[in-house]
């Protein structure tokens, strides 16, 4: 009995896995294109004001995508 409970949540635990792997690989292609626009924005950018910027584009990026 203990070893068809094991059994189950093995299961369980790589279908977790296996779908977590399956969401970062759809997600790859929208991870890419957000980091190319966050490289287009921020590459001219003086290191001082990096960080506030990054925020701001990062924010502005995210707000277009959810319209």
């Amino acid at each position: 009995m203990k070893y068809l409970k094991m059994k189950k949540k093995e299961i369980e635990l790589k279908l977790i896995i296996y779908t977590a792997i399956l969401s970062a690989i759809k997600n790859r292609e929208n991870l890419s294109a957000l980091l190319g626009s966050l490289y287009q924005a921020l590459k001219d950018t003086p290191e001082e004001e990096l960080r506030e910027k990054f925020l701001h584009e990062l924010a502005k990026i995210a707000h277009e995508e959810n319209k």
